[in-house]
């Protein structure tokens, strides 16, 4: 039989994992998506054209993002921390990215968002399938997936009406202001998961 402070500590962090996963594809994947062409075009001044570099640039920043997540270590409880750093480490590229104007650094400062989100969503994916229960890892990420995948179609067609009429600053707003109160919610369901842990269950 398992202590049921370990148990609930490692249900504890799958929850917040599956949160900042979500988060990671709804709000970073979903901007990317209204950005590669709004961004380039309306913001930087450059011709439609630029909407193939800016996806080159993206996909480029994946590659070197895919391996420098696997660079980190979740082992014991270090995805406690991890987690949530590499969650806020997009957003500190947002900020900028809302007011360069000028093309080069645009564009850098673009890939470097696209680095740091393939960054999150590696190590947060990476932590589910390790810490899923084998018997329901399949589950847990076939569901995961699936909202995931929804809450970033709808962010992307609500964002992508915003900047048409109000413009991409908005979405930007949004997304940082939404992605700042992800930790609160995965903390939160932490909590419970914890509360609501048996005194000591089988291993």
């Amino acid at each position: 039989r398992r202590p049921a402070a370990a148990q609930a500590a490692d249900d504890a962090r799958l929850r917040s994992a599956i949160v900042y996963f979500i988060a990671a594809i709804c709000l970073y994947q979903g901007f990317h998506n209204i950005a590669r062409s709004a961004y380039p075009v309306r913001q930087l001044g450059l011709p439609e054209a630029a909407i193939g570099l800016v996806q080159t640039l993206t996909n480029v920043a994946y590659i070197a993002g895919a391996f420098a997540a696997a660079r980190f270590s979740l082992a014991a409880n270090r995805y406690a921390v991890v987690g949530p750093l590499v969650h806020l480490a997009p957003m500190l590229f947002l900020v900028p990215l809302a007011l360069i104007t000028a093309q080069v650094p645009g564009l850098l400062t673009y890939a470097l968002f696209a680095f740091g989100f393939e960054v999150a969503f590696c190590v947060h994916l990476r932590y589910i399938i390790t810490a899923a229960p084998a018997a329901r890892m399949g589950t847990i990420v076939a569901n995961t997936n699936a909202m995931a995948m929804g809450a970033m179609v709808c962010f992307s067609l609500a964002g992508s009406w915003v900047a048409d009429r109000v413009g991409l600053g908005a979405v930007t707003g949004a997304v940082l202001l939404l992605g700042l109160l992800v930790p609160a919610v995965a903390y939160g369901l932490a909590r419970r998961a914890a509360a609501a842990a048996p005194a000591s269950v089988s291993q």
